[in-house]
């Protein structure tokens, strides 16, 4: 079947057998340890003089793509590789375009024009019309979840595993899901329940208004001693789905257990930096939490972030979270070999986090993508690389 794939947002008119694919793009700063490592051709960087800034421009792999031409901020056309090592994932289609458009309204758009064919970064509210006109709408769980970090420092209220315990019962994660057009899973924890890693901790994630305000009271607050919250809210990147709605949904949820939350929006860079500065630095030193997503695909990638010795600059434990319990347990985490040790003790962890409620876990994100009625084949990884080799344009 004869196409051409167009992947990362776009605006001109496309060919009649082009697949278009837009999302948002990926930041490299993001903390993914050992979850992928990158190999470099080092013959060809020393082709192009040993500059890297060339080498982007025109890069070398082994991959099931080659790149023909790269625009900065705008554009990458891929041409499937003939000579792949693996018959069965040769891209179906011949050329593949990588386009970016930053807003959202924008790629819908462009995909019911048919301007492109498969669009990433969905808008949740548009999936509802999208799928009324015909347009296939795929998603699924991957390790991945929307939360609050928490600043643990003395003088936060979140240092009381009490208040922090409150604020995971306020908020009505069904009604985020409802608002999302269910484009997310209620997070019970950092990970999905059908995970090995899931356990089964004491505590459980629900929305309890009456227990949050016992808490609250227990821990000092009342109706007239209201718990105020300053919160940093990156505006958009990094998974951060569409935070402003959601946020204001969890402000009002907390609102009715005694928390009255203010936010400092601002642009995804910058709470990236904030995050490597931590909760103590003079940029953050007025936040009392950090929205932003946090992977849980391996031990190093959300996890470890809750070690003590891993504060700024050593780690990207923003909000210094320091528990005995926490710190033994990733001891434990860290020396089996056995697959079957490890997911005992990983769930042992689980458990821990949130017994001790080490996050204000919101919701796990579905990763929904929209695709035009001419493509097939696609099938949604559970996971944060996603395979457009077996797609076919018809």
């Amino acid at each position: 079947m004869r196409g051409r794939i167009t992947s990362i947002g776009g605006y001109e008119k496309l060919g009649s057998h082009t697949i278009a694919i837009i999302t948002r793009g990926i930041d490299a700063s993001l903390p993914f340890q050992l979850a992928f490592i990158w190999f470099a051709s080092s013959s060809h960087w020393q082709t192009l003089g040993g500059d890297w800034q060339r080498f982007a421009l025109n890069p070398s792999g082994t991959g099931p793509y080659k790149v023909t031409n790269v625009t900065p901020r705008q554009r990458a056309d891929l041409e499937a590789n003939r000579d792949y090592w693996d018959p069965n994932r040769i891209p179906k289609a011949p050329r593949t375009v990588l386009l970016l458009i930053p807003d959202g309204s924008a790629r819908v758009a462009a995909l019911r024009s048919g301007q492109i064919d498969l669009l990433e970064s969905l808008p949740p509210d548009t999936i509802p019309s999208l799928r009324a006109a015909r347009f296939q709408v795929a998603q699924n769980a991957y390790p991945h979840i929307l939360a609050w970090r928490l600043n643990v420092t003395e003088g936060s209220p979140f240092a009381d595993s009490r208040v922090r315990q409150a604020a995971n019962l306020a908020i009505d994660r069904d009604g985020i899901v409802a608002l999302l057009s269910g484009a997310a899973l209620a997070a019970r924890g950092k990970v999905t329940p059908d995970d090995p890693w899931f356990g089964n901790p004491s505590f459980k994630l629900r929305h309890d208004p009456a227990e949050a305000r016992r808490l609250m009271t227990e821990a000092g607050y009342s109706a007239m001693r209201r718990c105020a919250l300053n919160v940093i809210m990156p505006i958009s990147g990094g998974g951060q789905m569409v935070p402003q709605p959601m946020n204001k949904a969890m402000q009002a949820g907390l609102k009715e257990c005694f928390f009255d939350v203010t936010f400092q929006p601002m642009d995804f860079v910058t709470s990236i930096n904030m995050l490597r500065t931590g909760a103590r630095d003079a940029s953050s030193r007025s936040g009392h939490a950090l929205n932003i997503a946090i992977p849980s695909m391996e031990p190093n990638t959300g996890w470890f972030i809750y070690d003590g010795e891993l504060g700024p600059p050593r780690g990207v434990n923003w909000g210094l979270y320091n528990s005995p319990a926490v710190n033994a347990q990733l001891g434990v985490v860290r020396n089996p070999f056995d697959p079957a040790e490890q997911t005992r003790a990983m769930a042992r962890l689980r458990e821990i986090l949130i017994e001790e409620a080490s996050l204000l876990a919101v919701v796990h994100d579905l990763n929904p993508r929209a695709l035009s009625a001419r493509c097939r084949g696609l099938v949604q990884a559970r996971n944060g690389f996603q395979d457009y080799t077996q797609i076919a344009v018809s």
